[in-house]
């Protein structure tokens, strides 16, 4: 598969050769983005020291602080280590046992936790989640944060999601800048399967790609074998959903429903695609003069009307090819002799040819789309010159058709342009780049042209096009730091040519910090020099800042030498990248810093944070105890009865919020056990006294009394309530056979049990109360006599 941008438009372009896809993560999603993505892939990644980590090792035990009680929080301190420990994690245990989801330096104490011991367990950690950007001017810098794995969001410093809002970063050269840190949150998910129309099987390959106008995010994934896709990191948005099937006979589609919702922190599920058959063009590409099968050829579809690609395959060695995943419309293929292989690609001397008007429908075959490939002129000749001819490149230009074909000297300076249509050529002899991990850098020769122009007869060759090239001009001399002078090694010298601002050459210092730049005309040039070192285990950005000398000038045959440069040492930003919930640390995080200077100085720096973990250590706190909920209550001086009311009032302390209940009763005795005065204290208005004539004794809770078994204690009163923290009165209202009683003027003996069940839990606590309830005084009239209210 192939990305291609044309008109501000990213296409895919099918091959028959499958690959993965660049972009499989979520955040800001653009053309720009793919195309730094790709870039991001050639050029060599960053890296940073690899010196071990030292084990962290508890010297003081972490302590807890705070009040062990339901709702209050305990704060665990790190104690002391050895080691100088990077970073730290918490585990809050309950009896031993980790409390789930708790992970902080700080814990509220929960109901659950009464009755039981809690401590926290801390895990020091060195190597985590680091990084240092070196070699930055002085400045402020925005600082962004890029997950390369994992579900989390993209972010900038600190926390923010826009560069308008991140917070800048003052950076003063030579000195860190330390604590950039960031907690990155997890993102959206959306996942789904993708199948075949017809039959509905998995499949596999599938490049599945989302994007979201308003927040800027999106990313690509792949389907796997099961055809199952899962797309991460992604803001909350409304995401478009794109299918690209990177093999196989099947239609590209977008996401025919409406945008699929993504919440951060979540998943949506179930964004599902049944890719449909597509058009196939076949057919065989052979040689015009003799018939024979052409491999290796190239055969590409492309429709114009809509700009569509049908894709490319290539000819097997009998010349057959199939082109598939056409959307129906009329093409144009065309076919280029092109021969790749594992060392490279070759042009076949065939002329590449277009048939036009193949119309294809999707879900069949337009077969027998043959082409016969006429075989093309040459231009051959040899290069000599102070390398010896090797390493130049020679073209071969056709002004009026603008056809274009290049060949490369071997090392003895012959070379062969092949596949040239008839016509007359300009031919140009260039030094050939070898490029590496910093840039490129040509032979030391001049271009130039050949003298005329060149006539080619296909399928004649045109021998005999020398050329003596002249040698180029040479920049050399050494980097050194400015303090201490020590020679830099692995830094990179670049030039560029002042008038026309062209890209020169590139090249990395040996190990004295020498270099030699070469393949410059006569020239103006500047030299830029960083200290950028690349070798067999990728590159690493040491803390200089970069140095510009201008006005070099260069004589084409000769070397200018001396063009030395000592570079200050630069600022650096240092900080840790961590998964917000879990404290956990995040490796291969792209952290960038980016700055305005001034008018035409812009600042620059990237670094990868370390892997998980290398060493860590691990202490526990002291151990607090929750009590367990506390029932207990009191009763605050004596009860008092309202005879107005006929309620008896309790008055009571309570530790907490809770429940209260009660059964009281009065004794029997009190007024006669009730025959006496003729009153019914049974249940229901039945006479509490029970006969019990035939029997001697009477059951438990009663009291023979003339003959008959009576009850001892009549029921005064029974109920419950919610009562709050703190002291409370409460009202029991007496039965409606106590208040007879004491209208008739007994006082009763009141007794019985209140029970209270804290709202916090734990056993219920009881309190026994005794006291005497008397009736009210009645008033005396003017004769001294009672006078009912």
């Amino acid at each position: 598969m192939r990305v291609i941008v044309t008109d501000g438009r990213l296409r895919v372009r099918r091959t028959a050769t499958q690959g993965s896809t660049p972009m499989s993560r979520g955040g800001r999603f653009s053309i720009a983005a793919a195309l730094a993505t790709l870039a991001l892939l050639a050029a060599p990644t960053l890296a940073l020291g690899t010196t071990p980590a030292p084990t962290p090792t508890s010297t003081s035990a972490p302590t807890l602080s705070g009040v062990p009680a339901p709702g209050q929080t305990l704060t665990c301190s790190t104690g002391a280590w050895s080691g100088n420990p990077s970073g730290f994690s918490y585990a809050w245990l309950r009896d031993g046992a980790p409390i789930a989801g708790q992970s902080g330096s700080a814990y509220v104490v929960q109901s659950a936790d009464q009755g039981h011991s809690i401590s926290c367990q801390v895990t020091a950690s060195n190597g985590g989640g680091e990084y240092t950007i070196v070699g930055l001017p002085s400045g402020s810098y925005k600082v962004e944060f890029f997950p390369s794995e994992g579900n989390y969001l993209f972010q900038y410093f600190n926390g923010q999601s826009s560069p308008t809002t991140a917070t800048p970063v003052a950076v003063t050269a030579p000195n860190t800048t330390s604590d950039v840190n960031a907690e990155l949150h997890v993102g959206g998910q959306i996942t789904g399967k993708v199948t075949v129309a017809a039959g509905g099987a998995a499949l596999a390959e599938v490049l599945v790609c989302t994007f979201d106008e308003s927040s800027g995010g999106g990313g690509c994934a792949t389907a796997n074998g099961g055809g199952e896709y899962t797309i991460v990191g992604l803001p909350t948005g409304s995401y478009r959903v794109w299918f690209y099937p990177t093999g196989g006979n099947y239609l590209p589609q977008p996401y025919v429903a409406n945008p699929v919702p993504v919440t951060a922190g979540s998943t949506t599920p179930n964004v599902d695609a049944a890719l449909a058959a597509g058009g196939q063009i076949s057919g065989r590409l052979t040689a015009e003069s003799g018939g024979g099968a052409i491999a290796g050829a190239e055969a590409c579809a492309f429709e114009s009307v809509h700009e569509n690609s049908g894709g490319c395959a290539t000819t097997n060695g009998n010349g057959e090819y199939t082109i598939q995943g056409a959307a129906s419309g009329e093409y144009e293929v065309s076919f280029d002799a092109v021969g790749c292989s594992e060392s490279g690609c070759t042009q076949q001397n065939y002329i590449r040819k277009t048939v036009k008007g193949v119309v294809v429908t999707a879900g069949s075959t337009t077969p027998n789309v043959n082409a016969a490939l006429a075989s093309g002129g040459q231009i051959s000749g040899t290069v000599s010159g102070a390398e010896g001819g090797g390493g130049v490149e020679v073209c071969a230009l056709e002004p009026t058709e603008g056809y274009v074909q290049c060949a490369s000297t071997n090392a003895s300076g012959a070379y062969t342009i092949p596949a040239l249509i008839s016509g007359e050529y300009e031919v140009q002899f260039s030094p050939l780049f070898t490029c590496g991990t910093i840039g490129c850098i040509p032979t030391n020769y001049l271009s130039q042209s050949y003298g005329s122009l060149v006539p080619v007869a296909a399928p004649n060759t045109h021998a005999g096009i020398d050329a003596a090239m002249s040698s180029a001009g040479k920049i050399s001399g050494r980097i050194t730091a400015e303090t201490g002078g020590g020679a830099i090694a692995g830094g990179s010298a670049c030039a560029y040519e002042l008038t026309t601002k062209s890209y020169g050459a590139c090249t990395t210092t040996n190990g004295n910090g020498e270099y030699v730049l070469q393949g410059f005309a006569t020239g103006t040039y500047e030299v830029r020099f960083a200290a950028v070192g690349c070798g067999e285990n990728g590159c690493t950005q040491q803390n200089y800042l970069e140095r510009v000398i201008t006005g070099v000038v260069v004589t084409a045959g000769s070397t200018t030498p001396n063009v030395n440069a000592a570079l200050q040492a630069g600022g650096q930003i240092a900080g840790r990248v961590t998964d917000a919930a879990t404290h956990a640390a995040l490796a291969n995080v792209f952290v960038c810093a980016s700055g305005e200077l001034g008018a035409k100085e812009f600042g620059y720096g990237c670094a990868t944070t370390t892997g998980a973990a290398r060493a860590s250590g691990v202490a526990r706190s002291n151990a607090l105890s929750v009590p367990a909920p506390n029932s207990s209550f009191k009763l605050v001086g004596k009860p008092k009865f309202n005879a107005k009311t006929g309620n008896l009032v309790f008055t009571f302390q309570f530790p907490n919020a809770g429940h209260l209940g009660w059964s009281l009763f009065f004794k029997n005795s009190d007024v006669g056990f009730a025959d006496s005065l003729g009153i019914s204290l049974g249940e229901g208005g039945a006479v509490a006294e029970t006969a019990r004539k035939k029997h001697k004794k009477c059951k438990k809770g009663s009291k023979k009394h003339r003959g008959r078994c009576v009850r001892i204690l009549v029921p005064f009163s029974s109920g419950s309530k919610n009562v709050p923290a703190g002291t409370v009165k409460v009202s029991v209202h007496a039965s409606r056979k106590a208040l007879e009683a004491l209208k008739s003027g007994h006082p009763l003996h009141v007794s019985g049990t209140f029970t209270f069940h804290s709202s916090l839990g734990g056993a219920p606590a009881s309190d026994k109360v005794s006291t005497v309830v008397r009736p009210s005084k009645k008033k005396k009239g003017k004769h001294g006599k009672h006078h009912r209210g």
